[in-house]
């Protein structure tokens, strides 16, 4: 492990819960930045002290992060190298552990409503009127030398999504829409224009798309234009054109609806996938190293151990067992979709093998007092499926 981290770029520990990590101390130990969330303070604090890295807020951030890792590799080499040298001067030192250790073991015999006082008035410094200079210069200070931002821009990716295992064309079209931009996709001022021969439907993002994010739009179409099966999309902005998309052939039976199942054979798969990861890790893998390993794993082991065995690991043992149940429930599920399709087939065949009812069977039929054209379908042989299994039906 300390091979792999050693060879990273950059650690990414977005963890907003996170304490100051085993991962990430290794991760400076070996000149390797950080990149953290904000909403972590432990590791906002540390990195903001000392540099070793950059905090994010968001998708865009994260994004813009990893944008200047790999335009400026030499500045994150620089700032994991600043956090190398806060790690071993805070932490790597001999010297300076016996000497926080001797300073908490002299202040035993404070109160700890002293303790707690002299903690209050620290945080109160940090809010003063200097520590509020210091911060605004701080922040007049990265804008004026940071890089300028990309201008805004409207950039989008459109996607006609096949519907497999339809028999039939559907009343909707789903276009997914990715956005590619560097501002969001707004409801009401973005549309989806969708044409096809003289037909024209628009309709309004239900949601907003943040940059990178994408979202399926259900477009009503009621008909089927087998006339013309060429179709046109369009994704409009302020009445502006942004993106577009035009495919020979996409209103077509075969394009859009494909026959068969094919959906069947993808979740099995999916469901084959989703049962090998349906178990949870139960216990707890102890990476600690150097000379103090040891005594770390024993604590650990003495303060975490019982919370590890009533806690962590029951809740990984009943997660484990609804993951089983809920892969067989879907398991179940496609197996009587199958066998129902089968059954629906077979009854197709049979329907088509009867034909037409000839014209003097048909009379003969009705002179025996039925209504004319009120002959009854065949159901000998019709199966009904119920609950997987399949039943015998009167005829």
């Amino acid at each position: 492990l300390a091979d792999v981290i050693a060879g990273a770029a950059c650690l990414v520990q977005l963890s907003t819960r996170e304490s100051l990590s085993l991962a990430s101390l290794s991760a400076w130990n070996h000149g390797v930045p950080v990149l953290a969330h904000r909403r972590c303070e432990v590791l906002r604090e540390f990195i903001d002290e000392n540099g070793g890295g950059q905090t994010i807020a968001d998708e865009s951030d994260f994004r813009t992060a990893l944008d200047d890792l790999l335009r400026r590799p030499e500045e994150w080499r620089r700032r994991g190298r600043l956090g190398q040298q806060a790690v071993q001067a805070r932490y790597g030192s001999r010297e300076t552990w016996i000497g926080r250790l001797t300073d908490a073991l002299r202040a035993l015999h404070r109160p700890l409503a002293e303790v707690m006082r002299d903690k209050g008035r620290q945080v109160t410094a940090q809010t003063g009127e200097t520590a509020w200079s210091q911060t605004l210069m701080q922040v007049i200070q990265h804008m004026m030398m940071s890089e300028p931002r990309p201008p805004a821009s409207y950039r989008a990716e459109l996607q006609i999504l096949p519907q497999p295992g339809r028999t039939r064309p559907p009343e909707r079209l789903n276009i997914r829409v990715v956005n590619q931009g560097t501002v969001p996709l707004w409801p009401h001022s973005a549309q989806i224009v969708v044409e096809s021969g003289n037909s024209m439907v628009r309709v309004d993002l239900h949601r907003v798309v943040h940059p990178g994010q994408s979202a399926v739009v259900r477009v009503a179409w009621p008909a089927h234009n087998s006339s013309c099966p060429d179709i046109t999309v369009h994704l409009d902005v302020e009445g502006r054109p942004v993106a577009s998309l035009h495919q020979e052939g996409a209103m077509s039976h075969d394009h859009l609806f494909p026959r068969g199942l094919p959906t069947m054979r993808e979740l099995q798969q999916r469901l084959e996938r989703a049962a090998s990861l349906s178990q949870l890790p139960v216990g707890y893998f102890d990476v600690s190293e150097g000379w103090l390993a040891g005594v770390k794993r024993w604590i650990k082991r003495k303060i975490l151990g019982q919370f590890q065995a009533a806690y962590v690991d029951v809740l990984a043992r009943q997660q484990s067992a609804l993951n089983r149940a809920l892969v067989e429930a879907i398991r179940d599920i496609a197996d009587q979709l199958a066998d129902l399709a089968d059954t629906v087939a077979e009854q197709n065949s049979k329907t088509s093998r009867a034909g037409v009812v000839s014209e003097d069977r048909q009379q003969s039929t009705n002179s025996e007092g039925r209504p004319k054209g009120s002959a009854e379908p065949p159901l000998e042989g019709l199966h009904q499926v119920v609950g997987g299994r399949r039943t015998q039906a009167a005829g």
